[in-house]
């Protein structure tokens, strides 16, 4: 079965204005194979997917499906012809339920009065889900579903009209480890029933244990692909970014911990999210703090801005306890706050790279309520040079960038107004392996300057990467604590499963 060629894109070519997105590219998906394709944020592989999808249309070469060449104008397009999307963001409707979400917008199971029957499509949705060995409750909203189970309603809905390709983008950006297996598990059922998998991923490690073949791209354009067992993570790594395997090699991170406490926190709790939590930041130090997804580690990181309110314990900001936290005194203190959405909760999509970078020292600059228009260009330009933010100009939207560049936009934001503590949720969640790289110097640079930085992570290499110290939660509570020395993957893995 995977002889047979499923999709095939022949010297196909997209363009933006100033940027050619898609650089004469051919590829072939075999049918039943799960096909890893990779590449940096900027690299085409978000727009060849969306070429192939119909999001977008291509300018030229050819894409053929199942032996028939298809030129499609829209997503709509792409599902009738049996293209599927999954996407990092789900598209689902939170307020239905998970069989209503499965059919949405397919005009099924009507009687003979044209009303919906209810218990036809509930059992039509039970169908597809039992062939996953996953128990969800489909009378639920979806917004009651853990992400692992919302997922599996959005790979629910691709399959339900029949896809001959499913494309999964970041599928593993939000899960744990358990989640991710089972997701995986998942996907190789839909390859073995014929169905082609396109995987965006930029977790390397996971291709190995699932993919059939890796694509590569960079710049827009086709560099490789190879069966799975014909490359290494070395060579991936060498030709997405350029770095030759010896600079790929880890150095021993120099710590430049003293011993001034920024940050003290004395058996902190938050209902049933985290219980009796101790801990010191030090000047100068990274503290990794992770888990399985649910451990209470983005809730303990969300503590410290005043996000989530505390039901015990007490925190202290330079040796002096805090009464009345708000997200206004937490920045005032010289707490940064990273969220792990940044296009949520970090950034205006809509606003300008200028406008976000200034946005925390709007206030200070302004005199009778006139901006100083000059000052906001010019730090907004050493900022953008300071980070190597890659873009057009000022001007330009940030919903525009690549997910990297926007988490770069983030940090400058609060380096500009000179934060002293960093707290950092997933920071370099649904970025690429270079741009990953970038943040991570960028976050042992503000060690070496003498700021403090808090990393919530839920990927051990970034913890291992990145931290001078690890506090390990399970269920809510303090499981562990090591030096990055000691920071073994096994050994972190067992105590994050509470063995």
């Amino acid at each position: 079965m995977q002889d047979e060629i499923m999709l095939k894109l022949e010297h196909v070519v997209k363009s933006f204005p100033g940027v050619k997105a898609v650089d004469d590219v051919s590829l072939e998906v075999k049918k039943g194979e799960i096909h890893a394709l990779l590449g940096h944020n900027g690299a085409g592989k978000s727009t060849l997917v969306k070429i192939i999808s119909g999001a977008y249309v291509k300018d030229s070469g050819t894409v053929t499906l199942d032996s028939e060449e298809i030129n499609l104008t829209s997503p709509q397009a792409g599902i009738k012809k049996g293209i599927g999307m999954v996407y990092q963001e789900l598209d689902l409707i939170p307020d239905l339920s998970g069989d209503e979400n499965i059919f949405l917008g397919q005009n099924k199971f009507r009687n003979r009065f044209g009303l919906i029957d209810a218990q036809s499509r509930r059992r039509e949705a039970e169908r597809i889900i039992q062939n996953f060995d996953i128990d969800i409750d489909l009378s639920l909203p979806v917004r009651k579903l853990g992400v692992s189970k919302q997922q599996v309603i959005a790979i629910a809905k691709a399959i339900s009209r029949e896809a001959k390709v499913v494309i999964f983008d970041e599928p593993t950006a939000a899960l744990n480890n358990a989640e991710a297996e089972c997701l995986f598990g998942i996907m190789k059922k839909l390859a073995g029933q014929g169905v082609s998998i396109i995987w965006i991923t930029h977790r390397l490690d996971e291709i190995f244990e699932t993919a059939d073949r890796v694509t590569l791209m960079r710049e827009g354009k086709w560099i490789t692909t190879k069966e799975i067992g014909q490359i290494t993570m070395k060579e991936i790594v060498t030709e997405l970014t350029g770095v030759t395997e010896e600079e790929q090699i880890s150095t021993v991170n120099i710590s430049n911990k003293t011993d001034e406490k920024l940050i003290s926190c004395q058996n902190i709790s938050a209902q049933k999210l985290f219980q009796n939590i101790s801990f010191d930041l030090y000047r100068g130090e990274v503290l990794g703090i992770t888990g399985l997804i649910g451990c209470g580690s983005t809730e303990i990181a969300k503590a410290l801005f005043a996000v989530n309110k505390l039901s015990g314990g007490e925190i202290y900001i330079k040796g002096k306890k805090i009464e009345h936290f708000t997200p206004k005194t937490a920045a005032q203190k010289g707490i940064a706050y990273i969220s792990e959405d940044r296009k949520m909760e970090g950034l205006n999509l809509k606003g300008s790279v200028q406008n976000n970078i200034v946005l925390t020292m709007s206030k200070e600059w302004s005199k009778l309520g006139f901006l100083n228009q000059k000052k906001e260009k010019e730090s907004a330009k050493e900022m953008v040079e300071t980070l190597d933010i890659r873009i057009s100009d000022l001007s330009q939207t940030v919903n525009t960038l690549s997910g990297g560049n926007q988490q770069k936009i983030v940090l400058a934001k609060w380096l500009l107004k000179n934060a002293e503590v960093f707290v950092m949720c997933e920071p370099t969640r649904g970025i690429d392996i270079g741009a990953k790289r970038e943040i991570h110097k960028i976050i042992r640079q503000l060690a070496k300057e003498g700021k403090a930085v808090l990393v919530v992570s839920s990927e051990v290499e970034e913890i291992i990467d990145t931290c001078d110290r690890v506090i390990i939660l399970y269920d809510g509570r303090v499981k562990g604590e090591l030096l990055s020395k000691d920071c073994a993957k096994k050994k972190m893995l067992d105590t994050m499963y509470g063995i």
